[in-house]
């Protein structure tokens, strides 16, 4: 333990005794009087009580997990050293993105080798890693004119996950039809591709599924037999570039940047691959590959994930899609379904991601979600036009639909096809999709 520092203070109990002299300067003898019985009745306080405090110590968890947005609460343990009623207070050092309604707490000091519990309950406002480096513990002398502060140094972290029961509260739906393992809730489409086995041809299969090789050496019709796959790889690329950091409003809560939403989405999307038997992987680039979790599944892989992406933000850089297609040629050598989470609204960066999806989509089936701007609709959708300002804006947006549905059929003549939800349904669409692919078998 790292020695406590101790900042003893003077109460307001004391100023009326200092005030004697100055307001009954006739009665000087006993003014001077009686201000030095005070001083000396003070300082014998000070003197007995300027170690009342060094029996204690204070402790907090080295580690803290919290849900941004979310009461939580941070257990402080004292240990005391004497027995007896003794009052104390305590206070923690919180970082700036934590609002409390508490400033401090009080207690009664714990017995000899007892331990006292407390729960200091705050709300963390941002999304990271955060440090806690001092608790402060404060109490009375024993005549009570001093106020005796000491301050115990810590290393405790808080992490602040971001919050997906809000999330999950949208696609309640899909969670309901997911929760039952080892039913099949959506009807799948086709026959499978994984080729299971030979067997003898049966009347009314087609010519396809004959294998002709088998039924030339076996010299009897043999066909091949398949089955649904039952595990892919889905991995979520994440843009953590300027773009995500745009500040969208969603009905019924603050506002919040797209980077926000990716996130959710991606943990959202985990955890249902992992309902479905598939693998998950997680990838975050901006101007390069910033972080890479080849496809896994399981609850400690979920774990991974989070951590990954709790304390990322978005940089003021833009994405270098090409640097994210070299990179993935690389790593991934089996044909896996890769969903986009980027923002398409600058020209100049969709013609680049156009380009590079089309290398991209040739081993890979790609799917791109960028949410739709506010004010990106036709122009006559809105019909509230009431100044010429308002027509400029109806204007801008009916070029930016334009724009983006010229995208779309750009990018749908490469094999990839993009979505353009509102960021309210972004992670309701980026699962949705997931599905309709498992579904139909494209992967």
């Amino acid at each position: 333990m790292v020695p406590s520092q101790r900042l003893i203070t003077v109460t307001f109990l004391l100023a009326p005794f200092g005030l004697v002299p100055a307001l009954a300067p006739q009665y000087n003898a006993v003014g001077m009087l009686t201000a030095g019985l005070v001083f000396f009745v003070a300082g014998t306080d000070l003197l007995l009580s300027r170690k009342r405090l060094d029996g204690f110590q204070l402790s907090i968890p080295d580690l803290v997990r919290m849900t941004i947005n979310k009461p939580g609460e941070i257990y402080v343990q004292c240990t005391g050293k004497e027995s007896g009623e003794v009052r104390l207070t305590t206070a923690i050092d919180l970082p700036t993105a934590f609002l409390s309604d508490q400033s401090d707490l009080s207690f009664t000091a714990p017995d000899r080798d007892q331990v006292s519990t407390l729960k200091w309950k705050t709300v963390p406002h941002q999304r990271g890693r955060f440090q806690l480096s001092r608790i402060a513990l404060a109490g009375h002398s024993f005549l009570g004119l001093w106020e005796i502060r000491s301050y115990h140094p810590v290393n405790s972290e808080i992490r602040v996950y971001p919050d997906l029961l809000s999330e999950s509260g949208r696609i309640s739906a899909l969670f309901l039809q997911l929760s039952r393992v080892g039913t099949k809730v959506r009807r799948q489409v086709g026959q499978g591709r994984d080729f299971e086995k030979l067997r003898d041809y049966i009347r009314g299969d087609s010519l396809d599924r004959i294998h002709w090789k088998a039924t030339a050496k076996r010299n009897k019709p043999m066909s091949k037999e398949y089955q649904v796959e039952r595990t892919q790889e889905v991995y979520v690329l994440i843009d953590s570039s300027r773009l995500a950091g745009v500040p969208v409003k969603i009905p019924g809560q603050d506002t919040e940047n797209l980077f926000e939403i990716y996130i959710k989405a991606a943990l959202l999307t985990s955890l249902v691959a992992r309902l479905q038997g598939d693998h998950f992987g997680l990838c975050t680039f901006s101007r390069g590959v910033k972080n890479f979790l080849r496809a896994n599944s399981g609850k400690n892989h979920f774990n991974a994930c989070r951590e990954q992406l709790f304390t990322l933000e978005p940089e003021r850089v833009s994405p270098d899609y090409r640097e994210l297609v070299t990179f993935l040629g690389n790593k991934l050598h089996k044909r896996a379904l890769l969903i986009i989470l980027t923002n398409l609204d600058d020209p100049v960066l969709a013609e680049e991601f156009t380009a590079c999806m089309e290398l991209l989509n040739r081993r890979h089936l790609v799917v791109a979600i960028s949410a739709n701007p506010a004010f990106a609709h036709p122009l006559f959708e809105d019909d509230e036009v009431n100044e010429i300002d308002d027509l400029y804006r109806n204007l801008a947006g009916h070029l930016q639909d334009q724009q983006l549905k010229t995208l779309a059929r750009q990018l749908r003549r490469h094999g990839v096809h993009l979505y353009r939800p509102d960021p309210a349904r972004l992670t309701i669409q980026v699962i949705d999709q997931y599905m309709a692919i498992k579904e139909r078998q494209q992967l």
